[in-house]
């Protein structure tokens, strides 16, 4: 896959990372990131973690102008690459920074994953801001420092509990494009009615499966990729339709 080098750099700088620390946070030699700064095309599992390693989505630093794909079937979509989370940290830092989530268990469950499954949906419910209940309107302080620390142990330990059980977190994150969410000062969350689909939104896809893939892929329907972008890689695109009642 070819990757943008000029929004590699971008965000790489914006991070204050060298090439050389960039390769080391994403798993991959210095010259994998000089290739993919290059305009070389590098794998896509590469690719996708060097978006992790970014905290990007992979579609931001995909390049626009060009057609890298062969042409698609018209009902086809882009798909989104998970790979496997390393860290309580890495999850925690996902989950605090998405807007929207989809949630996956792609295992049988048996007996002993209770409990682990369990405590995994828990901390999702506690770390995840939903956009349409705000935690500010949930609670009268935010977090401190000391348990945004102790959610990210916790959230390290239950991952390694879900890999002695033989299941493993992927993640995939992507872009979506919805009415923009508004709030009011007496803690009301609303979009207008009949306002246009016109807001980006990060959303996030954690899968809990035992699979042994190194990476799996999704093609989720509200996935968002501008019109333009869409007709250079083949793709039909159809503008959603919205209500034209008159907004309050």
């Amino acid at each position: 896959m070819q990757l943008d080098g000029d929004l590699i750099r971008r965000h790489r700088t914006t991070l204050g990372l060298t090439q050389a620390q960039l390769a080391k946070k994403s798993g991959y030699d210095t010259r994998t990131i000089q290739r993919a700064e290059a305009g070389t095309p590098v794998l896509n599992q590469a690719a996708a973690t060097i978006a992790q390693a970014l905290e990007v989505s992979l579609d931001r630093i995909i390049p626009r102008q060009e057609n890298l794909f062969e042409l698609p079937q018209a009902d086809q979509k882009p798909e989104v690459i998970l790979l496997p989370c390393p860290s309580g940290k890495d999850f925690h830092r996902h989950l605090c920074k998405t807007d929207f989530l989809h949630v996956e268990r792609d295992f049988d469950p048996r007996t002993e994953h209770r409990d682990a499954v369990k405590r995994f949906g828990a901390l999702i419910d506690k770390v995840w801001d939903n956009p349409w209940v705000p935690r500010s309107f949930l609670y009268a302080d935010q977090p401190t420092e000391e348990q945004i620390f102790d959610e990210m142990i916790t959230a390290g330990e239950i991952i390694d509990e879900l890999k002695e059980l033989g299941l493993r977190v992927m993640l995939g994150s992507y872009t979506i494009r919805e009415q923009k969410i508004h709030y009011s000062e007496f803690g009301e969350v609303y979009a207008r009615t009949g306002s246009p689909y016109d807001t980006d939104y990060s959303s996030l896809i954690v899968c809990l499966t035992d699979a042994l893939d190194e990476t799996l892929r999704r093609t989720p329907e509200d996935h968002y990729l501008s019109p333009s972008s869409l007709a250079k890689r083949g793709y039909d695109y159809e503008p959603r339709d919205v209500d034209n009642e008159i907004p309050f």
